[in-house]
């Protein structure tokens, strides 16, 4: 049994809600919004160091395509990968940087869908 259309709709929203998190830029009206970064996986010539250390890449445009596609089973498996993408990004990249202040942020933002 595949994900049903209730399901590809909620998760629908929780990829618009997470693709649409922003932050403000400075002082300013402009946002950044966070997911860019995790949109596509890294590029394997520029990274290859990233695809030795993590054993399973994901992104977030790969995971739309797959829930698209009907390679998921159920929701909780695409849970699973948004989350994966968010964990990845921590484990790989320095605790201060902006990648993974980025993925903190969108792993909470993910774990507290409602409010982001």
């Amino acid at each position: 049994m595949g994900i049903s259309a209730a399901q590809k709709a909620a998760i629908e929203q929780v990829f618009e809600s997470i693709t649409s998190y922003s932050v403000p830029i400075g002082k300013g009206r402009q946002k950044r919004e966070l997911a860019a970064e995790f949109m596509v996986l890294p590029d394997r010539e520029v990274w290859a160091d990233y695809y030795q250390v993590i054993p399973e890449p994901r992104c977030l445009s790969g995971i739309k395509n797959g829930v698209e596609k009907g390679d998921y089973k159920n929701a909780q498996q695409v849970f699973s990968d948004l989350n994966l993408v968010f964990s990845n990004a921590l484990w790989f990249n320095e605790e201060q940087s902006q990648v993974a202040k980025d993925a903190t942020a969108l792993k909470v933002c993910l774990q507290s869908i409602e409010i982001c």
